[in-house]
């Protein structure tokens, strides 16, 4: 009897270091990411690795020219940094598809890429349900992650998280 609880506590054991030793694996690599991305932030250019592709019916959209891992660090969303409501004003007077809302700490904000730039990650086509790569806020930048291995030559969409866009609706 007690041969048999033991067997289950090193089984126990053995499989909480087994996800420990994964997860700290996992946070190794996800706190490598994070530091690229910082790097990324500071620099006034792209990292190497992408092109902008013309599709005829969604215009440009970034494809990337070598294999990508789920976690890896893929582009800075850059434009002009300006209040939700400034946001706000701007989209109702004309709307262009190249800002981006989101809150930090509790205040809304607007990224207003609406200026073309040198600057990929504008024209990240939304992916909706086919979504590669999501945004994350890092200190009031917006930067884009791979969700899930991204192969050569495919092109990085992510949710926009916004419903009733345009080529969305039906004929």
């Amino acid at each position: 009897m007690a041969e048999h609880v033991m067997v289950r506590f090193i089984r126990q054991v053995n499989c909480k270091r087994e996800t420990f030793f994964s997860s700290a694996k996992t946070w190794g690599k996800r706190k490598f990411q994070l530091s690229i991305a910082t790097e990324w932030m500071m620099k006034d250019e792209d990292p190497p690795g992408f092109k902008v592709q013309l599709y005829h019916t969604k215009g440009r959209g970034v494809k990337t020219t070598v294999h990508r891992h789920k976690g890896d660090f893929l582009l800075v969303y850059c434009g002009e940094i300006v209040s939700g409501e400034e946001g706000e004003k701007r989209e109702a007077l004309k709307s262009t598809g190249f800002r981006f809302f989101y809150s930090k700490d509790g205040r809304s904000y607007c990224i207003d890429a609406t200026e073309e730039s040198s600057r990929l990650c504008r024209l990240v086509n939304h992916g909706d349900k086919n979504a590669n790569a999501h945004m994350k806020n890092m200190d009031g930048k917006l930067v884009l992650f791979a969700l899930k291995d991204i192969d050569e030559h495919e092109e990085i969409l992510c949710d926009y998280g916004v419903r009733g866009l345009p080529w969305q609706q039906g004929p």
